[in-house]
């Protein structure tokens, strides 16, 4: 009975065992046959999809396919390797952020799949127009794009740009409310941000971004607590980096 028990069990482990080895070989040969650099399709079936997300559309199909190694309109079997079209893909536009090129065996197709890059804020440097990434890539604004996301001017140095601009695009990205309040943003220092509403003529100000998520949690308290009693062209400031108050200067007459 124990030397039966012992039997299952080993076949047991024999059986995961011959299954891991077979999984192993399968992902060998998808790395090998990616590498195959002989893969045969027809161009006039090469099917290209660009994904955004709505905020840049940056690229065009035809400009992909002046990529690709192969002329689309002919019908003639080529021979294409897919892990060195997404290389090419990737590095010919600062717009793409990643690609998948893959083949049908079945109807020799090849799919080509290009996600962009997503734009959270727009920026002025130097008399150039920029937008930054959600990875923190700045790309250069293209002539009949534009994303609907905040403008930021002021003291664009790499310094205000990597440590200042790029968090506070981040934050008002991941909560959108904030990114469709504030149309306009101005960078005085490191220190000092003024933000603009995208209705109304109070600007808001904050020192350094270490207190950002408890200073813009001040902004509801000012329009439901603070306007409504003095009306809304009687402050032009609102300063909401002060622990535990709100601090506002009167419009000069």
């Amino acid at each position: 009975m124990v030397r039966r028990k012992e039997r299952k069990r080993l076949r047991r482990i024999l059986g995961w065992t011959v299954m891991g080895l077979l999984v192993i070989l399968l992902g060998c040969s998808f790395v090998l046959a990616r590498r195959h650099v002989s893969y045969a399709i027809y161009p006039s079936r090469t099917a290209i999809r660009i994904e955004d997300t709505g905020k840049g559309q940056f690229l065009q199909e035809r400009e992909v396919a002046a990529v690709l190694p192969i002329d689309l309109k002919d019908s003639i079997s080529r021979g294409v390797d897919p892990e060195k079209i997404e290389r090419d893909l990737v590095d010919a536009s600062t717009y793409i952020r990643s690609a998948t090129a893959y083949i049908s065996p079945s109807t020799m197709r090849l799919h080509v799949i290009v996600h962009e890059r997503t734009p959270i804020i727009r920026y002025s440097r130097n008399g150039a127009t920029w937008y930054l990434d959600d990875e923190g890539i700045s790309v250069p604004q293209r002539r009949g794009s534009t994303a609907y996301v905040p403008l930021a001017e002021g003291a664009m140095t790499d310094g205000t740009i990597h440590y200042v601009l790029y968090p506070l695009a981040q934050y008002l990205y991941e909560h959108s409310e904030w990114s469709h309040f504030f149309g306009y943003i101005e960078i005085l220092s490191e220190s000092k941000i003024h933000l603009y509403p995208r209705v109304g003529r109070v600007v808001f100000e904050l020192h350094g971004l270490e207190t950002l998520e408890q200073d813009l949690a001040k902004i509801p308290v000012y329009y439901k607590e603070i306007e409504p009693q003095v009306g809304t062209n009687k402050y032009s400031l609102v300063k909401l980096s002060y622990e535990n108050q709100i601090v506002c200067v009167k419009r000069e007459k």
